[in-house]
């Protein structure tokens, strides 16, 4: 299953209302038009490119946050249902890393638990330069902590966010919106949640419904 249109619509309305400028929309406007038609590894590269161009703007990781608090569940198509009806949140993670690469360009995840704790991965599947990456990076923690603040009814769901070196300099935006300031010496870009927290019921689980999606979209 394709990633849906729907996400390529509502992605660009976001990147249109908080980046500003004329001459920034028509670029935007000229790498999304085509996009969704496109192969995965001609999207990848295309999608590298606006990351770019938007993270060397002055404000690119403010942005970057506000997009992803407010990119709605509902415009991932089928795979939203899986996202609501998951049991837990650790479930919810394992749901999001499994996607397969149609439904996502560019970003590739993963989550690896011990008895203790649950590590989530964002890796890139081509190469990004600094200003993109610490962009997608701050979008999609943005992302991830509102759709689990949502499912777990409480925030603060990181016991710690470990990134790289392209956040340098980052921290107080990390601290404005999540309460909690990343480490940017690692070498790969990871989530860390408690088990307790792995373990939070969601408030609209729904085990059938959740394996038939799972089965279906994975």
């Amino acid at each position: 299953m394709p990633i849906p249109s729907l996400f390529w619509v509502k992605f660009r309305r976001l990147c249109q209302r908080h980046f500003g400028g004329d001459d920034l929309h028509a670029q935007i406007d000229r790498i999304f038009a085509p996009t969704a038609t496109f192969a995965r590894s001609d999207q990848d590269h295309r999608l590298a490119a606006l990351f770019s161009t938007l993270g060397h703007r002055p404000n690119a990781v403010e942005c970057g946050f506000l997009i992803g608090t407010q990119m709605p569940v509902t415009a991932y198509g089928a795979a939203s249902l899986g996202l609501l009806t998951a049991p837990t949140i650790g479930d919810t993670l394992q749901f999001i890393a499994d996607l397969p690469r149609a439904r996502l360009p560019l970003v590739e995840f993963g989550f690896d638990t011990t008895a203790s704790e649950g590590r989530f991965t964002i890796r890139f599947r081509c190469l990004i330069d600094r200003e993109a990456e610490r962009l997608i990076v701050a979008l999609f923690i943005a992302a991830i902590e509102s759709e689990l603040a949502r499912r777990s009814g409480r925030i603060g769901n990181f016991a710690g966010l470990e990134l790289t070196a392209s956040s340098c300099g980052t921290e107080p935006s990390y601290r404005n919106w999540l309460g909690r300031v990343p480490s940017t010496d690692a070498v790969i870009n990871t989530l860390v949640f408690t088990r307790a927290v792995l373990d939070l019921a969601n408030t609209y689980a729904d085990r059938e419904t959740f394996d038939s999606i799972r089965t279906a979209a994975i």
